[in-house]
């Protein structure tokens, strides 16, 4: 009887240092909420979004990036405030957004700016080719946000039920480990065992989680994970979806599991746990729809060719551009980056075959050649032939590589001399292949490779004698270079992501330069108009011909 006794006593002296843990480490938390502010932009995007709280600066807690899309995580404080700026643009005229996302665990369920609720609670005024413009650098918010903000407010007595019934589950844990199974039947006692290992397995992730213990291995999720929502006894029913999105993205261990299913799936059986990711021959992948790389298969399949309307709108398009350029004596060229799998058609997958002979880029390019007087590049056969010398691709990525980049410059670069005497691309001798591990690519990191490996090894350029221009960033999106008795007076190139490995050859041989990423092949006609360069470029990715044709800023259409 006595030791019984002090069994349980000693049971409920665990369970009592257990519930004061746990009200401890609730407690000493500081007294924030989550909100997250998300901007897409139709050009460089800015930083990131910020918040004047009560006047006062409030930094983003964490920001993740993906493409021309930005979001940032706040920690706000407990309490509502009486003034809230969101700041969203470096100027007033760099405010021209595609859309603004408002996300908070309770209150503010994916307020979008293309739909009507946000709407009213910005003032903000509507364009007339569905963007969004800002009324000035700073957003202020109405008094439906503000309510929707105080709906966020924590109650801690929710968290104080929750810990005291954990600690009695605790309690009553310690009480089952000292039944006196000897007295069960054989299988009574494995039945029980089995059982009381299965609610250990069980609970262990919960309450790591509450204890924050987790594995050291990290995932690239290019993506902000869910936070612990705040409880609200005005609307209960809310907490537990949220709570369950926190679990699945911040349960322990959970990095060092997905790694281990990513790698059966791809070592085991050749399937790309990503829908964006296709598993290819001999360690390559490949995008793949959709999401990010909207029609990357379907397009290499050949399957959704051109009409005859669509081509005479790109024609459209890059002629208005043309003229417009032609009129300021600027030169024009169209660049379309072609796709890995174009270039490396022997390693997609055996099951995917081809249903057309002539790709998208096949049609446009050669409707152009014979409908306008656009200035274009096919760099599809010089990269083909160099391929030979060295890979021009990641394996792991859908970009091309410092040799790659090269290779396209120097194509771009000899079509420019045919139109600015006394410009030509560096010399290969210039440059000596060096080699590095490559541990993240967009793909890679899709399907999880990127902490564990296979790496890739990769071809890069050095330059000898180290190339001599200089850059700095405008914005994270617009960068400037200069190299003063270049052969090339001034450059503007307006490109997506392929446009990084252009960036050195181009550079060198330019005096002033301005490369702007920019996802959407927008015209940036302002930027254009006060540089005035000799040579304007408009890079795109061969994949994004899938996506419908881009229009033309206002003044440059044609009247």
């Amino acid at each position: 009887m006595g030791s019984g006794l002090t069994r349980a006593i000693l049971a409920a002296v665990l369970s009592f240092v257990f519930l004061a843990g746990v009200l401890i480490y609730w407690n000493a938390r500081p007294p924030l909420i989550d909100l997250r502010i998300e901007i897409e932009a139709d050009m460089a995007a800015p930083r990131a979004p910020a918040l004047r709280w009560d006047g006062k600066p409030l930094a983003p807690a964490a920001i993740s990036r993906r493409g021309l899309r930005v979001q940032a995580a706040f920690e706000v404080p407990r309490t509502p405030a009486q003034d809230v700026l969101v700041w969203l643009g470096e100027a007033v005229e760099d405010a021209d957004f595609i859309s603004l996302r408002v996300y908070g665990p309770l209150g503010l369920p994916d307020y979008r700016l293309d739909g009507t609720p946000l709407r009213r609670l910005f003032g903000i005024r509507h364009s007339s080719e569905n963007r969004f413009q800002a009324t000035g650098r700073w957003l202020a918010p109405d008094k439906v946000f503000y309510e929707a903000l105080a709906s966020l407010q924590r109650d801690s007595r929710f968290f104080d039920f929750l810990a005291v019934a954990l600690a009695v589950l605790f309690f009553l844990l310690l009480r089952a480990i000292d039944w006196r199974f000897s007295g069960l039947h054989p299988r009574g006692r494995v039945i029980a065992s089995g059982g009381l290992i299965f609610a250990l397995l069980l609970g262990f992730p919960l309450v790591a989680m509450i204890m924050g213990t987790s594995h050291s291995l990290k995932l690239e999720e290019k993506r902000i994970l869910a936070q612990a929502p705040e409880f609200r006894w005005t609307s209960p029913w809310n907490f537990l979806p949220h709570l369950s999105d926190a679990y699945d993205d911040n349960f322990p261990w959970r990095p060092l599991l997905i790694t281990l299913h990513n790698r059966i799936l791809l070592a085991g059986l050749g399937v790309s746990p990503n829908s964006q990711a296709l598993v290819g021959k001999d360690g390559w992948l490949f995008s793949d729809g959709p999401g990010e790389f909207p029609g990357s298969t379907d397009y290499f399949r050949a399957m959704d060719p051109f009409s005859s309307r669509e081509l005479e709108a790109w024609a459209a398009i890059l002629e208005e551009r043309r003229r417009w350029l032609d009129a300021r004596g600027i030169s024009y060229l169209f660049v379309v980056a072609p796709n890995a799998n174009t270039i490396y058609p022997e390693f997609m997958p055996k099951r995917i075959h081809k249903i057309g002979f002539r790709s998208r880029l096949d049609q446009l390019l050669e409707y152009l050649k014979s409908h306008s007087r656009i200035g274009t590049v096919d760099l599809r056969p010089a990269l083909r032939n160099a391929k030979s010398i060295e890979k021009v691709y990641f394996q792991t990525d859908t970009h091309w590589n410092d040799f790659g980049g090269y290779i396209a410059v120097r194509e771009i670069l000899t079509a420019v001399g045919r139109l600015i005497p006394g410009v030509q691309p560096l010399p290969l001798s210039r440059f000596h292949f060096a080699f590095a591990e490559r541990k993240a690519g967009d793909l890679s990191l899709l399907v999880g490779l990127d902490q564990t490996g296979p790496w890739e090894r990769v071809p890069v350029l050095a330059a000898d004698p180290p190339l001599r221009f200089q850059k700095r960033w405008l914005t994270p999106r617009h960068l400037y270079t200069d190299c003063p008795g270049a052969p090339l007076s001034g450059l503007v190139l307006c490109g997506d992501s392929f446009y990084e490995k252009l960036v050195p050859y181009l550079a060198e041989v330019t005096e002033r330069a301005h490369f702007i990423e920019n996802g959407y092949f927008v015209f940036f006609n302002d930027i254009i108009d006060r540089e005035r360069p000799r040579l304007v470029i408009d890079e795109l990715t061969e994949r994004k011909l899938m996506r419908p044709v881009p229009a033309n800023p206002p003044q440059i259409r044609r009247r």
